[in-house]
């Protein structure tokens, strides 16, 4: 991933590894460096790329560390999260 800041609306792209395009439900799980943790509502591009269009400019609001992982439902009802990985997310210089 590039280099995000606090305040940016990048677009948020987790590779799940392998085709998920049978999914019904595509989220990106998060955890902030405080502990709070939610989610992004995603799409599918391609078969193995979730996304999610940061808009606003008050989500990416901590310096730190940053955790997120792709997380997928079928309609069977079978639920499966990826691997969590990091993403450093940096204060601009004033």
């Amino acid at each position: 991933m590039p280099k995000f800041y606090v305040g940016d609306t990048p677009l948020l792209r987790v590779d799940a590894a392998s085709d998920i395009s049978d999914a019904s439900v595509y989220r990106i799980l998060y955890w902030k460096p405080d502990g709070a943790s939610g989610h992004f509502a995603g799409t599918l591009s391609g078969t193995q790329l979730i996304e999610h269009q940061i808009t606003d400019i008050t989500i990416l609001d901590e310096k730190g560390a940053w955790k997120f992982a792709s997380f997928i439902a079928l309609n069977n009802g079978l639920m499966y999260t990826g691997e969590t990985f990091e993403q450093q997310i940096f204060m601009r210089g004033r």
